[in-house]
Order: C-alpha cells, then sequence, then structure tokens
C-alpha cells in the first residue's frame, strides 16, 4: 500500500499540476484548495499564500535533482572528484550519463510539471523568470564552464573558451528537451538527436576517440 500523503504535501502536488497548466498568475488560492477538497481558509494553516507555495515547489525540484545527482552517483560540484570522474570518461559512458540527465529533464513527472509552469510565466512573473533562469540555464551552464576550465587544464578537453565549450554541449540538449516535451512518440528520435549531439562534441573537444 502507498502511504497516505500530508495535507502540505496534497496541496504542493494540487498547486503544482495547476501551475503547469495554466500559470502562476492564473491559478488562485482558492483554486487550489478546491483541487485538494478543502475550504479556502484551510489552505492558509499550511502556507501563507502563493509566494510560500511557489518557494516550497522550488525547494522540491532542487531536492529532486540532487537525488537524481546523488542515484545516478554523478558529481554536482566541479572540483577534483568532478575532473577526476570526467578526465578519462570515455564516450559511451558519456552517452549513459547525458541520456540519464536528458530522461530525467523529459520525463520525471515533477520536474516536468515545474519546468512548464516557469516557462508560461517566465514572461510574466519575476520569481517565475528567476528560478528558470537559476535553475535551467545559469546553473547547469556555471558547473560546466567550471568543470571545463578544470579539464582544459588538465589536458583531457582541447583549449577553447570553457563558457563557449559549455555552451556548445548543453545547448543542444535543452533545444532537444523543448523540441520533445510533448511528443512522447518521439522519444527515440529524441535519444537518438541526443546520441548524436554527444557524439559530435566528443568528436570535436575531447582528445579521445570512442573507437578501440
Amino acid at each position: 500500500d502507498q502511504p497516505s500523503r500530508s495535507t502540505p504535501d496534497v496541496i504542493l502536488d494540487e498547486a503544482l499540476l495547476l501551475f503547469s497548466e495554466r500559470g502562476y498568475s492564473g491559478v488562485s488560492m482558492r483554486d487550489i484548495a478546491k483541487a485538494v477538497g478543502i475550504k479556502a481558509p484551510s489552505i492558509y494553516k499550511h502556507f501563507a499564500g502563493k509566494d510560500a507555495l511557489f518557494d516550497a515547489l522550488l525547494v522540491q525540484m532542487q531536492a529532486a535533482y540532487m537525488d537524481y545527482m546523488n542515484r545516478s552517483a554523478l558529481p554536482d560540484e566541479a572540483g577534483a572528484a568532478a575532473v577526476a570522474y570526467y578526465k578519462d570518461i570515455t564516450e559511451d559512458a558519456l552517452q549513459q550519463q547525458a541520456r540519464g540527465l536528458f530522461l530525467f529533464l523529459l520525463k520525471d513527472k515533477r520536474y516536468v510539471l515545474f519546468r512548464r509552469m516557469l516557462t508560461i510565466e517566465q514572461s510574466r512573473d519575476s520569481a517565475a523568470s528567476d528560478a528558470y533562469q537559476a535553475l535551467m540555464i545559469d546553473a547547469p551552464l556555471t558547473f560546466q564552464t567550471a568543470l571545463f576550465t578544470r579539464l582544459i587544464e588538465e589536458g583531457a578537453i582541447v583549449p577553447s573558451d570553457p563558457r563557449m565549450t559549455a555552451l556548445a554541449f548543453y545547448a543542444p540538449i535543452w533545444l532537444l528537451v523543448a523540441r520533445y516535451d510533448h511528443q512522447p512518440d518521439e522519444e527515440q528520435q529524441a535519444l537518438d538527436d541526443l546520441a548524436a549531439h554527444i557524439h559530435h562534441f566528443s568528436d570535436l573537444y575531447t582528445k579521445r576517440s570512442s573507437k578501440p
């Protein structure tokens, strides 16, 4: 049997679903209470308002991403451990890593709903815009720029501008997420495109060959 969810968890789940469908500004606390099946004033026993709900969802999404990184045994900081992990990584291993992360971004239910909400709302709400920029763009690029800087210093990556290398790696992945977000029947094509991108990047930027 599935353990029963607490009222705050149910509220967050229903809020996330509504936000992803209508956008943050298109949903009221009354709408969320109705979806949960409680009276509108009762929701304020758990959350002071929509801003508090948004902040709680943001914490959940950050935790979900870190949980994925931990389960995948991937370094989450561009320090010595990350350099050691990536310095001699094979293209096959990089392909597997990229595939796992891509499927998380594309298919993890709660992360997808949150991403869609931010996408809808980023042009209308500054908090959503800031969160979108920080989570989906700045954090990955900052991590990868720092990592590529170290890998270039170690001689594992061809000499290049680390930030441009990070953009060359991450931008196509994010574009593919956007391209196939609402096309579940095209998952194999998405994975084929991803594999082609990783192979192209490896050929251009690494000093290793995937061939024996």
